[in-house]
C-alpha cells in the first residue's frame, strides 16, 4: 500500500509533537515528509515536497492562518485536513477550502484515523500519474560486498556489532539480518529522520516497529514489536520522550 505523503503544519511545538506521535504509533499509512510552524515555511516546504496531504492548524498567531497558505498554493493540487481549537472556523474553512476533513482539538486517535481513511480514498483522485509513492529505495553494501536494495520502512532497527552494523529487516512473516561496514553515524544521516531515531550509541530504531516504551529512571527501554528490547540512553531520553509523547488526552 502506498503511503500518504504528508506535511504537518502547526505553530505550537507541543501540538506538532502530539500529532507526530499519534501518526507514528497509530497511522502507518502516513509518511511525514516535512513539518512547518509558519505560513512562509509551510509554503516553501509544500512547493519543495509536493505532498498528497496537509494536516494543518488554522490559527498561527502572529504569523497568520492556514488560509494565507492556501492562497499561495492554489496552483498545487493537495488534500487538506484542517485542525483547530475553535469550531466556529468550520464554516469559513468549508467555504474557502473544501477540506477533506476537519479536526477540533483535542481530538481522539479514532477521529484522526477516520479523517486519514477519507484522505486515503481521495489521494488517488488527485492529478493522474501523481504518485503518493513509497519512500525511495535505500541502497547498502552488505558484508559480502553485494548491493542490497531496501525500503527504509522495512528496516526494524540498526545495531552496532563491533566493527559492523546489523540491520534487522522485516520480510513478510520473517526477519533478515544484513551486516554492513557502514557506521551508525553514517546511517543516521541517510535514513529518513521522520522514521528513525538514534536511541543509544549502539542503536537506531524505526518508530513504526515500537510496541511500547518505559522510563527507567533517567533513561528508558523500548519494547519492539518483534520482542527485542532496545535501550534509550540518558542523553537521548528527553528528545525521545518529547517525540513519542502522544498526550494524556488521546
Amino acid at each position: 500500500m502506498n503511503k500518504i505523503n504528508t506535511i504537518l503544519i502547526d505553530d505550537e511545538e507541543g501540538a506538532l509533537n502530539t500529532l507526530r506521535g499519534m501518526i507514528y504509533k497509530f497511522c502507518p499509512n502516513v509518511h511525514i515528509v516535512a513539518e512547518a510552524s509558519t505560513p512562509a515555511d509551510a509554503v516553501e516546504k509544500i512547493r519543495k515536497h509536493k505532498p498528497d496531504l496537509l494536516l494543518m492548524d488554522i490559527e498561527m498567531p502572529p504569523y497568520g492562518t492556514s488560509f494565507d497558505i492556501i492562497k499561495q498554493i492554489e496552483d498545487i493540487e493537495v488534500g487538506i485536513i484542517l485542525i483547530t481549537a475553535y469550531p466556529e472556523y468550520a464554516v469559513d474553512a468549508i467555504n474557502v477550502v473544501q477540506p477533506w476533513g476537519y479536526l477540533v482539538k483535542p481530538f481522539s486517535i479514532v477521529k484522526l484515523q477516520a479523517a486519514l481513511a477519507i484522505a486515503e480514498q481521495k489521494v488517488p483522485q488527485l492529478t493522474p500519474n501523481r504518485s503518493s509513492a513509497e519512500m525511495p529505495d535505500f541502497l547498502i553494501t552488505d558484508s559480502n560486498q553485494s548491493v542490497v536494495v531496501l525500503n527504509p520502512s522495512d528496516i526494524i532497527l540498526c545495531q552496532a556489532d563491533e566493527s559492523m552494523v546489523e540491520l534487522l529487516v522485516a520480510r513478510r512473516n520473517d526477519t533478515e539480518i544484513i551486516r554492513t561496514t557502514r557506521t551508525l553515524k553514517k546511517l543516521e544521516t541517510q535514513l529518513p529522520e521522520n522514521l528513525f531515531y538514534r536511541t543509544h550509541h549502539g542503536f537506531i530504531v524505526n518508530v513504526l516497529f515500537i510496541d511500547r516504551w518505559v522510563k527507567t529512571g533517567r533513561n528508558g527501554l523500548i519494547y519492539m514489536k518483534n520482542g527485542m528490547r532496545v535501550p534509550i540512553s540518558v542523553q537521548k531520553m528527553p528528545n525521545f520522550e518529547a517525540r513519542m509523547n502522544i498526550g494524556q488526552n488521546h
